[in-house]
């Protein structure tokens, strides 16, 4: 994203190359959230307390 803002500054870059550097680094932000979380479909152990 920063490349197409710089490029973007020079007037080289387009509109259709900034929208898809939004939605890479919005993919990115979820793929990553999606690790944080330990992954889709893994089991996990749960966090707290037992009672």
């Amino acid at each position: 994203k920063a490349i197409v803002l710089a490029l973007g500054a020079v007037g080289i870059a387009t509109m259709w190359a900034a929208v898809f550097a939004d939605v890479g680094v919005a993919l990115i932000a979820v793929l990553n959230a999606t690790r944080a979380m330990g992954g889709v479909g893994r089991k996990t152990q749960g966090v707290g307390f037992s009672v």
